[in-house]
Parts: C-alpha cells; sequence; structure tokens
C-alpha cells in the first residue's frame, strides 16, 4: 500500500510540473497596425537607422510602445523602438528573409494575428508560429505564398 501511495503521488507531481500553463506559451500582446498610425518620429528615426529595411510591419503592445518586424540583410528581425524610432532592443525572428508574397498570405488568411517567430524549412516552405487564443498554432506556405496546412502545434 505504501508503494502505491508513493507512486501515486510521483505521478501527481510529474504531470503537474509537465503541464503547460498560459505563461509557459509564448504570447504575443503585439497589435499590428498601419503605418500611417506610427507617429512620423518613429518612423523617420527607424528609417534613417535602417536604410536597408523592407516588408515593414508596424506593431503596437500593450505597453503603448512601437516596435516593427523587417526584412534585412536576408534575415527577419523584430526591434523595439524608443520614442523617436530608435532601436531599444533587437532579435532575429527568421535566418532568412520573409518573401512578401508569405507575408501578404499570411495576414489575408489570418487577419489579425501575430507571428512570433518564422522558420524557413529545408524543402524551400516557410512556418509561421502565431498564437491563437492562448493556443499555439502553425501555418505552413509555399514561397509563392500559398497556404498548405495550418494546424494547433503540440
Amino acid at each position: 500500500m505504501k508503494h502505491q501511495i508513493l507512486s501515486a503521488i510521483a505521478a501527481i507531481v510529474l504531470f503537474a510540473s509537465c503541464s503547460k500553463t498560459a505563461s509557459d506559451t509564448t504570447m504575443s500582446s503585439d497589435v499590428i497596425v498601419p503605418s500611417s498610425s506610427v507617429p512620423s518620429s518613429i518612423v523617420s528615426g527607424f528609417t534613417a537607422d535602417n536604410s536597408k529595411a523592407s516588408e515593414l510591419e508596424w506593431r503596437k503592445g500593450t505597453d503603448d510602445k512601437f516596435k516593427v518586424h523587417f526584412n534585412a540583410d536576408d534575415k527577419r528581425v523584430e526591434s523595439k523602438l524608443d520614442d523617436n524610432g530608435r532601436t531599444t532592443a533587437s532579435r532575429v525572428v527568421s535566418d532568412k528573409a520573409v518573401p512578401k508574397a508569405v507575408l501578404d498570405a499570411f495576414a489575408a488568411n489570418f487577419p489579425g494575428e501575430t507571428v512570433y517567430e518564422w522558420k524557413h524549412r529545408s524543402d524551400g516552405t516557410w512556418r509561421a508560429h502565431f498564437n491563437r487564443s492562448g493556443v499555439k498554432w502553425e501555418a505552413t506556405f509555399s514561397a509563392s505564398g500559398t497556404l498548405l496546412k495550418a494546424e494547433k502545434s503540440a
């Protein structure tokens, strides 16, 4: 009986430690905004420092700070910006620049959703990782922007 109780307790602890909560998942609370709603001082400050940036996607966080995702130097980058458009933090969200056709296809198929990571796969397809109502999703696109598959990720 003692072994059964210890086994049950161990199983409960194991399952509890493996369960995911909303705080365990990557959650993006950014909202994609049109460039026309970004103050001109932020846009001009950013473009002055990032003349090679293309395929800009402006975002606004819950803290009312702006971020921008863009292609530069054959990468997809996210930059957090100050009130003058200067980068305060930056990270690579894909090791390849995401084609405009793929970005447009994602926006058309998943309006209002925000990608937190892009992956360029060895078969030439692109996979978008995003959250929808607290659930992680993946959508796979061809290089020309055709949606091939969308599914909840494990």
